[in-house]
């Protein structure tokens, strides 16, 4: 993983009160670099655990991340900010 996908990993999870988070695949193509991580965040409002795996998508230009999309389990997150019932 190129230090600049790592760096904005760290701003990105530093932001969401991550706790434990595990790689478990990356791919390299071209210009894009794919990450497959498991982790757990702890939502803020709320204190609830929320586990999911994430799907991170970085374009790079030059060594710099020029784009950078994340796939999620959003019903697991909607649920821990409170914002989905459980069924």
């Amino acid at each position: 993983m190129s230090d600049a996908v790592r760096e904005t990993l760290d701003r990105y999870y530093a932001a969401l009160n991550a706790g434990d988070r595990a790689g478990l695949r990356g791919v390299v193509a071209g210009d894009t670099v794919i990450t497959v991580l498991r982790g757990e965040w702890t939502v803020k409002a709320t204190g609830r655990k929320v586990q999911t795996e994430t799907v991170n998508m970085f374009t790079m230009r030059d060594g710099k991340v020029t784009r950078y999309q994340v796939f999620s389990d959003t019903a697991a997150l909607g649920l821990g900010l409170g914002r989905l019932a459980a069924a």
